[in-house]
């Protein structure tokens, strides 16, 4: 899966099918067509436009989960330098200005 900036706002896309030229899709939709086609369990590779918001993490989990997939594993993705780097999410945590940086 892929999310990206476009001139618009946010895009998506899903098994090479984007959300906003789809006819009829949404991102929904695709997400639920790559869970009967690969499984409800099946790894997802969610590649992030780094011009996109960060909240586009939130947003993405909340449609996956109520297709419901679980497996998905996120990306930054630079089209620019071909590079991309896994995010990983530790536990949450109280908002602090002085956080335990254990």
């Amino acid at each position: 899966m892929e999310v990206f900036k476009t001139p618009h706002g946010v895009g998506y896309r899903v098994d090479s099918q984007r959300a906003d030229l789809t006819p009829g899709a949404n991102l929904l939709r695709l997400l639920a067509l790559a869970r009967e086609k690969h499984g409800a369990t099946a790894p997802v590779m969610v590649l992030l436009d780094p011009r996109v918001p960060i909240e586009q993490i939130d947003y993405v989990d909340g449609v996956a989960a109520k297709v419901p997939l679980g497996n998905l594993h996120y990306f930054e993705f630079s089209r620019d330098t071909q590079k991309m780097a896994e995010i990983e999410f530790g536990p949450t945590i109280p908002y602090s200005k002085n956080p335990p940086l254990n």
